[in-house]
């Protein structure tokens, strides 16, 4: 109750007590009902979509281009940009810009890897983990394979986090306020996505936009392969947007292939007067094989489906907006020795109700509730494994509830804004909390910064809670003989995790095209939890122990700092950072995150230079990258690496192709894989190429 008080207090501070001003550098904010709701700088609405006029619509999105135009020294490329320079994957996308650990899997493809945040290893929003802070375990020596992997890696991500249907990273530094409360760490776990047909479908600007299309190959060595193609139509009855993805490659070690796939339309059901309406949904499939001795193959099969219904009426300075989301997650783990399955199931409903309101020329209200029900569903077996039969199931029925209630203070133009949310979060059968925090941005012509002071939680996964006590044996024949028992339990009283600190993000354009951008964080991370790995080796037997569980208490922090300057032919990027932290008594190899156990500190620089060729016809940009990986001292453990990589690349604005070497001195540095029959770290597959062509049409 103190918090909340301190929050509501903090929330009627005057904005002329605040620190000097600061205007974004970073794109403008889009005019359509985007990942935000309420935009400052428009007297007549929070977005200029809600403006009926068109006439004055058109007046406000001039003026906010001109505005955008004028803050745009030192911005950064723009997504676009970034993809006709080979950036198809989110770690080629986020290097030198985003400060996020990325645990690399032994594929060529670094498709497959999946983000988590430098600081409390919180998930991102768009890439849903079955389980919290947990390392892929593998081995050929044994037929193992990747023995966890569907739940680990197998859940493919929505189309919000598919970096070729993603248009723009809202980093959060463009001041406009926040959105709702909903999770920790939003500053630096939630990028918001701006998908491809967002502004198309629901912009009334671009209804008689013609079509725009965009399509993607890339081919690389060792079956490597992106392919895409996404079109949206404004003009197609009310509107209507279809996209198609897909990438498969192949691995070291026991990783032999990775297949994901995806199918995601949109389709605009009214846009016109006050009430709009759309429908979206999406299909995908992930499949990754493993291999064991004696060509034993194993398999993790992953699957999302969803359908969301949106409605949204707004009139004046007061919006409602309701979205009914289905959807359904599975994932399914097969043995390589014995065939047998793991399987999980989770169909869920929700339902989403916000509105805002403006009740004074500078502030703005905000409520939403969110309720969600689903059934989770796991099995494994039947099957004659050793030792016995398997056979165990399990259903639990889940019910969640969330009310967040908001205020934003920022009058239209304003220099800074503020903002105050309180929630409360509620499951059956489990423990409740409150959320709550306050977040300040300000903003200059040449500058922009954002901090967050927040006490959220952190709920563990039903794997996390529910997943079978299992045992498994194998027998290590290539090296010595032993005896490899792995045994797996998690821990059904696992309650949430809080996390209370401040979180900050700042970016600064001194002069010319330099810019200077920076983020940091300190937490108080209170029963923090994940999962561990113990392995004890003898003679003739090895014991590994996979369980989840808590790990204490404690502080967390990390700070980044980076740069990018231009200037005539020549670019340079770079961005470091190094995290750090303790927990209390119970401590053992450090905060999370532990899984894959990253470095405590790293380093990225990429250096660019651009030629123009044939009087213009060939424009090419010859770029050098270079990667510096601190020393790895948790269950993976290795000393320092630095790994270079190559590109060429020929920009014609409209199309872009592309060629890349990646790891051009073969260091083969580990993956975030750990081999529980050596101990040691799964290397990465070494100096590896593909090329690529991106092309987007205009019809």
């Amino acid at each position: 109750m103190a918090l909340a008080g301190l929050i509501l207090f903090a929330a009627w501070v005057p904005a002329a007590s605040a620190v000097a001003g600061f205007d974004t550098v970073d794109a403008p904010r889009p005019s359509y009902p985007g990942p935000k709701v309420w935009k400052p700088g428009n007297p007549q609405a929070r977005d200029s979509t809600f403006v009926q006029d068109d006439r004055m619509q058109a007046t406000v999105a001039a003026a906010a281009d001109s505005i955008a135009a004028a803050a745009d020294v030192g911005a950064e490329r723009t997504l676009s940009d970034r993809r006709r320079d080979g950036a198809t994957t989110p770690r080629r996308q986020w290097r030198d810009r985003w400060p996020v650990h990325i645990a690399a899997l032994p594929f060529v493809s670094d498709a497959f890897d999946f983000p988590v945040s430098l600081d409390a290893g919180i998930p991102f929003a768009a890439w849903p983990m079955p389980s919290t802070d947990r390392t892929v375990l593998s081995s050929t020596v044994a037929p193992f394979g990747v023995a966890n992997a569907a739940a680990t890696i197998a859940v493919p991500a929505p189309p919000e986090g598919d970096p070729f249907l993603v248009e723009a990273w809202d980093v959060g530094t463009n001041g406009s306020p926040r959105g709702a409360l909903a999770g920790p760490g939003a500053l630096l776990a939630g990028p918001e996505p701006d998908v491809w047909w967002r502004r198309p479908l629901l912009d009334p600007l671009a209804a008689t936009e013609p079509t725009t299309s965009a399509l993607l190959y890339e081919k690389g060595d060792r079956g490597m392969e992106h392919t895409g193609a996404r079109f949206a139509a404004p003009g197609l009855a009310r509107g209507f947007a279809g996209a198609f993805t897909r990438r498969v490659s192949e691995g070291d070690d026991a990783f032999v292939r990775a297949l994901e796939t995806r199918y995601a339309v949109a389709v605009n059901l009214r846009r016109a007067g006050a009430a709009r309406a759309w429908l979206e949904g999406s299909i995908a499939d992930r499949l990754i094989e493993s291999e064991a001795i004696d060509q034993v193959v194993g398999r993790a099969k992953g699957s999302t489906r969803h359908l969301a219904l949106h409605a949204l009426h707004a009139r004046g300075s007061s919006d409602v907006r309701v979205t009914l989301r289905l959807a359904r997650r599975k994932h399914t783990q097969i043995d390589p020795l014995d065939g047998a399955r793991e399987r999980w199931d989770e169909p869920s409903a929700s339902l989403l109700a916000s509105g805002t309101t403006r009740f004074a020329p500078a502030w703005t209200g905000m409520i939403s509730a969110m309720v969600a029900s689903g059934t989770i569903r796991s099995r494994a077996g039947p099957a004659v494994v050793f030792g016995g039969v398997l056979d165990a199931s399990r259903e639990i029925r889940r019910r969640d509830a969330r009310v967040t209630v908001g205020v934003r203070r920022g009058a239209p133009r304003a220099r800074t804004t503020w903002g105050a949310d309180v929630a409360f979060d509620a499951r059956r059968s489990d423990e409740s909390f409150f959320d709550a925090r306050i977040s300040m941005s300000a903003r200059s012509t040449r500058a922009a910064a954002r901090f967050d002071l927040e006490s959220t939680h952190q709920r563990a996964t039903w794997e996390d809670r529910a997943s079978p006590t299992r045992v498994r044996d194998y027998a290590n024949l290539l090296v010595i003989p032993q005896a490899i028992r792995y045994r797996t339990e998690s821990d059904p009283d696992l309650r949430p995790r809080r996390l209370s600190g401040v979180v900050g993000r700042a970016s600064w354009s001194p002069r010319g095209r330099l810019r200077l951008h920076a983020t940091g964080s300190v937490r108080y991370v209170a029963d923090d939890f994940g999962w561990d790995v113990t392995r004890l080796e003898s003679v003739d037997s090895i014991i590994v122990l996979e369980q989840s569980g808590r790990r204490g208490s404690g502080w967390n922090q990390h700070l980044s700092v980076g740069a990018t300057w231009s200037v005539g032919a020549l670019r340079l990027g770079s961005q470091g950072w190094i995290r750090g932290g303790a927990l209390g008594p119970s401590d053992g190899p450090g905060p999370s995150p532990r899984a894959a156990s990253p470095a405590r500190a790293g380093l990225d620089v990429d250096v660019s230079a651009r030629a123009v060729l044939f009087e213009g016809d060939l424009p090419l940009t010859l770029g050098v990258e270079a990667h510096v990986a601190g020393e790895r001292d948790g269950l993976l453990r290795a000393p320092s690496i630095v790994t270079l990589d190559g590109s060429l690349r020929a920009d014609f604005t409209d199309a872009g192709l592309f060629f890349r070497f990646e790891d051009l001195l073969d260091r083969r540095p580990p993956s975030g894989v750990y081999d529980l029959a050596t101990g040691a770290g799964v290397p990465m597959p070494g100096r590896r190429f593909h090329l690529g062509v991106i092309w987007h049409l205009f019809d």
